[in-house]
């Protein structure tokens, strides 16, 4: 299957302090890539770096990089003080600075030791038992090399340097501490590790890793191995490796390392090189080994040369070593780095191996026309590059190049004046049979030689390039998803499929006369509406099908949230599908005007911006292939249906659903049984497909309707009690009858309660049932893994209890265990710092209904106060982030406290909730505060809602694809001075101002001249969404045309639109 992934070292990530590392910029790489539709992640070798900071110049050849540890999980994992992090490096230098990092980070992490090893200490000997192959002789050596002032090993004293017994006994008792010390970073470094790997295969991404063919003379590996490599008594590599001189180097390259006793290694079975792959292979899921041509014939410069002009080739073990590896391991995923002059008996052995080789291209264009690396002479089983680590960037190379070889270059790829020669060569290695294609991260960057990662001719200066902050655009993710798409290497998630109109057409009619025995011709609003959907339903049963199967082994996020504001589905779903003007024009053939449609009513199950922002988030995920699930409330009446009488609201019941709900498909082998003290409810979820827009991908809403186990008592009936007869069905059914019910009196509290409760419980039942049956119950704390939760606002933070709950009685996991696992699973979007909205529960009421659940949250808040009293805090500044205080419970410290991240949804928003409401917290845990800024979907908001303009942008842009990305208007900016443009979008405003006031004359019976200004705040009616301020500016303007100050000479309309929940009055 054809593939394509990026070329980028984890030390180039933009993590915050000083270096990448393994923590939240390495998942969000692993976004990028998903999103730019990439299936590999190429880097450069994991080790721990010695002298030079070269990766292939590593103390262990099994160990980890200590420096890619990341700080923020320890502070997370409560190993760290937020005093105790370095200062974060905001402005991310585009270069590592190994000398600082060296000078501080161990330091850091000898205080996460001092904290974690007594508290980790049965994983840390699991750990150390499944290494004991390295990881003691690896820290035995590295406590050495502290001890010895970090002088190499050649200099060490000669008892410890050659092992002997003696020596080794008693500098392992006096260094202890400091072996148990290395050993644990090594656990940290493998944990983190596992869990990035694991988030990326779940993601469909395979990490490549990197094996250098040789190990550092000055590592643990020769100190604990000396009988393998060519040294002499003293431990002095008696021949180095090297490569003769080439291209990159006259005086070839003298890399130092010591060459190998192949003999030796045959003798052994090749016991170590098995080991070797075997960890890089469990490491990683695929393998480039480095210098593959020296297994066949290696370069060998006696020790102490100047240069490697000297050398010699010696035999390598050839195919013995790796007819031994298919022995012991099977079939291994290894890439064969085969660069540079390549004999024939190198060629045999590559293919004798069948490893996939490497095709360079910044090598094939000899003017000569005969480089292997030309793309017309590549087989399949090849992984192409326009350059590797070694090579300089594309940018880089095509400006040093020489002038025949870049004229050559420009013949053979087609590049023109004006066109990008680093794209080009991009699109060529794409474009290629090669099965895998990797890019450097630079070169879709299209970055000069100043980001090069390496030069072989001198390692010092080099290794050190990183990636800056805010590089991993957007745009340039769907530009390198188009690349991918275009040249057949995306992976396979479902495509844009469009729906025949001749099929949906004979579909529409076939379930019209089936359903309701009408036709189009005679059919009413609502048994269109109702056809319509089911037609769409079917047709896309393949697409749902497909999501499935694409999704079903990723990483899936599950949105709960209070409200869904999805508007009138049958327009956005007929947009997003691309048939809504070929409906338009069937229904229009059969006299109806699809406008009439807007006399459905839309589904009653959101109020406000918390509710419009869920739905946006639904519709962008399927959009953009992500696996996503919105969990909420099916209310039969939602929020009410609002009247204006005598200048004041009235509510009376919204039934949207009394014509039918064709978008919903209820699932009865799916319902809950959801708990209480006193009642038991049955949950019934009904699922609503969300279609991605220009894709196959869909979505789905469950929402859950409340109803009685027993709806009915046929006994109390009989007996003619009808009103008890029904009573328990009432109780159930109330839970999801209404939207925000009125909580004056306590009866409120406790529905508002059951809601929020009934909900999320049923949701994470729903969840561990689908996760327990896919992975077992064996693996419930391996749910994390798979599953991310969302709270959207603090209505569903009941959850997190709940979760815990779930896990500590239903499984028999404990507390802490069930704690952790909670905080990877949820995080928090906090949407107003309004006290009223930030739910704070009688404490009493709240055992009363949900006692166990309340034992629980008191646990919570046990161990939130533990961490406290340790804390810097006062006691009063530790008694306010309390989640129980004053006989209450605070869910929102109880969300801040226990999920991984907390979010504002607008930048000033975000900052008072880090200086103000949050102040403590953000203190004590700053890593764990975002700022996500609330976005709306342009394609109901712009390409729906106003077809004329988005026709005029589609021109002006010459393309659509602003529906997928916003930023692309930024281009009409040079039309901003156009005046036949500007003519254009002023007259589209004015038709559309024009039907605004001719639909309010016709509803209202006012008239408005379409000449006016329309002044228009459309939002939930309370004082602090500043409607007042609005108000007293109208009256501003107002007596200032009376007095004369001034003038409006259009004149203005201002319009006001919103619900004011039932119980504010003022």
């Amino acid at each position: 299957m054809r593939a394509s992934g990026i070329l980028l070292h984890i030390s180039s990530l933009p993590s915050r302090y000083g270096i990448g590392t393994l923590g939240h910029a390495a998942y969000d790489f692993v976004d990028f890539l998903v999103s730019s539709g990439q299936s590999r992640w190429q880097i450069l070798p994991v080790g721990p770096t010695g002298y030079g900071d070269s990766p292939y110049q590593s103390f262990c050849a099994f160990a980890g990089n200590p420096y890619f540890i990341d700080l923020d999980i320890l502070h997370e994992q409560r190993l760290l003080e937020a005093g105790e992090l370095p200062p974060a490096d905001d402005k991310n230098p585009a270069r590592v600075d190994y000398g600082a990092l060296f000078k501080e980070r161990f330091a850091i992490l000898r205080k996460a030791f001092s904290r974690g090893s007594p508290r980790d200490k049965a994983d840390v000997d699991e750990f150390a038992a499944n290494n004991s192959d390295w990881i003691y002789d690896y820290a035995f050596f590295m406590a050495l090399k502290e001890r010895f002032g970090y002088a190499p090993l050649i200099e060490w004293e000669k008892p410890i340097r050659l092992r002997e017994p003696a020596a080794m006994e008693a500098m392992r008792r006096e260094l202890k501490a400091e072996i148990d010390f290395y050993i644990y970073i090594q656990f940290l470094f493998f944990s983190q590790w596992e869990n990035l790997k694991r988030y990326a295969g779940l993601n469909g991404v395979r990490i490549i890793g990197d094996l250098p063919i040789y190990v550092s003379p000055d590592s643990a590996d020769v100190w604990a191995n000396p009988g393998l490599f060519e040294l002499d008594e003293e431990l002095r590599p008696v021949m180095a490796a090297g490569v003769p001189p080439d291209g990159f180097n006259k005086n070839g390259q003298l890399w130092g390392n010591p060459v190998y006793k192949w003999d030796t290694h045959e003798s052994s079975g090749f016991e170590w090189w098995i080991r070797r792959i075997k960890a890089s292979l469990t490491l990683f899921d695929t393998v480039r080994i480095d210098h593959f041509r020296g297994f066949d014939s290696y370069y060998s410069v006696p020790f102490g040369e100047s240069t490697a002009k000297n050398g010699v080739w010696r035999k390598g073990p050839g195919m013995k070593l790796f007819d031994a590896l298919k022995a012991a391991l099977g079939s291994a995923d290894i890439i064969a780095e085969d660069l540079g002059f390549l004999s024939d008996e190198v060629k045999a052995l590559l293919k004798s191996a069948g490893f996939p080789g490497m095709k360079v291209l910044q090598f094939a264009f000899d003017p000569c026309g005969q480089s292997d690396y030309l793309p017309h002479g590549y087989g399949r089983n090849c992984v192409v590059y326009t350059g590797t680590h070694d090579n300089d960037t594309t940018a880089g190379f095509f400006k040093s190049a020489d002038r025949e070889d870049a004229l050559f270059a420009a013949e053979y790829l087609g590049v023109h004046p004006g066109v990008s020669q680093t794209k080009t060569l991009i699109k060529a290695a794409l474009a290629s049979v090669a099965d895998t294609a990797i890019i450097p991260m630079q070169d879709y960057l299209e970055l000069g030689s100043g980001a090069r990662m390496n030069f072989p001719a001198g390692p010092g200066s080099y290794w050190t390039w990183r990636l800056e902050q805010g590089s991993l655009t957007r745009r340039l993710s769907q530009e390198i998803a188009h690349m991918s798409a275009l040249y057949g290497r995306r992976p396979p998630v479902p495509g844009m499929r469009k729906i025949a109109p001749r099929e949906f057409s004979g579909k529409l009619r076939l379930l019209l006369s089936a359903k309701y025995g009408a036709i189009p011709e005679t059919a009413g609003i609502y048994q269109l509406h109702g056809a319509i959907a089911v037609a769409v339903r079917e047709l896309t049963l393949p697409d749902l099908e497909a999501s499935v199967e694409v999704f079903k082994n990723r990483k899936r996020v599950y949105y709960f949230s209070a409200e869904f504001l999805m508007g009138r589905l049958i327009f956005n779903n007929l947009y997003c599908l691309g048939i809504l003007d070929e409906v338009k024009e069937l229904l229009a053939g059969a006299g109806t005007d699809i406008g009439d449609l807007e006399k459905i009513p839309d589904a009653a199950l959101g109020n406000g911006g918390l509710g419009r922002l869920a739905a946006c988030f639904l519709d962008s995920a399927a959009t953009h292939d992500i696996p996503l699930d919105g969990y909420g409330i099916r209310y039969k009446y939602g929020l009410f249906k609002q009247s204006i009488k005598a200048g004041f609201q009235r509510e009376e019941p919204d039934d949207w659903a009394k014509n039918g709900d064709p978008w919903s498909l209820r699932c009865d082998a799916d319902a809950v049984t959801v708990r209480f003290a006193d009642i038991e409810v049955k949950a019934v979820p009904y699922d609503m497909p969300v279609f991605g827009y220009g894709t196959r991908t869909v979505g789905r809403l469950r929402l859950w309707q409340a109803e009685s186990p027993i709806p009915f008592d046929f006994e109390l009936f009989n007996e003619q009690r009808y009103t008890k007869a029904i009573r328990e069905k009432n109780r159930a059914e109330d839970i999801s009858r209404v939207l925000y019910p009125n909580d004056t009196s306590a009866r409120g509290k406790i529905l508002r309660l059951r809601q929020q409760y009934f909900f999320s419980a049923a949701s994470l039942a729903d969840m561990i049932r689908v996760f327990t049956k896919t992975h077992g119950e064996e693996n419930i704390l391996r749910f994390p893994e798979y599953h991310a939760v969302q709270l959207n606002d603090t209505h569903p933070v009941v959850s997190i209890p709940e979760f815990i709950r779930i896990l500590t009685d239903g499984f028999n996991v404990d507390f802490n265990a069930a704690f952790a696992a909670a905080g990877r699973v949820f995080s928090y979007t906090n949407h107003t710092v309004m006290s009223e909205a930030l739910e704070t529960w009688d404490m009493k009421l709240f055992a009363s209904i949900l006692p166990r659940v309340a034992k629980i949250i008191e646990m919570l808040d046990e161990r939130l106060r533990r961490e406290l009293s340790i804390s810097k805090l006062s006691a009063a500044e530790a008694e306010e982030m309390r989640i129980i205080a004053g006989g209450k419970i605070h869910m929102a410290r109880l969300a801040v406290y226990v999920c991984h991240t907390t979010n504002g949804v607008a930048k000033l928003h975000s900052e008072i909730l880090k200086t103000d409401l949050f102040g403590s917290w953000h203190a004590l845990y700053p890593g764990r505060f975002q700022n996500k800024t609330n976005g709306v979907t342009q394609r109901r908001w712009l390409g729906l809602c106003n077809p004329e303009l988005s026709a005029l942008f589609t021109r002006l842009l010459g393309t659509d694809a602003w529906l997928n990305d916003l930023t692309l208007l930024r281009k009409l900016k040079k039309f901003a001075e156009d005046k036949s443009v500007i003519n254009e979008f002023a007259a589209i405003k004015q038709r559309n101002k024009r039907r605004l006031s001719e639909y309010i004359e016709k509803t209202h019976g006012v008239l408005i001249p379409p000449d006016f200004v329309f002044d228009v705040q459309i939002k939930r009616l309370h004082e602090y969404k500043r409607q007042f301020l609005n108000a007293f500016s109208i009256l501003d303007i107002y007596y200032g045309i009376k007095e004369g100050r001034i003038i409006l000479p259009q004149g203005a309309a201002f319009l006001f639109a919103g619900k004011a929940a039932p119980g504010y009055f003022r």
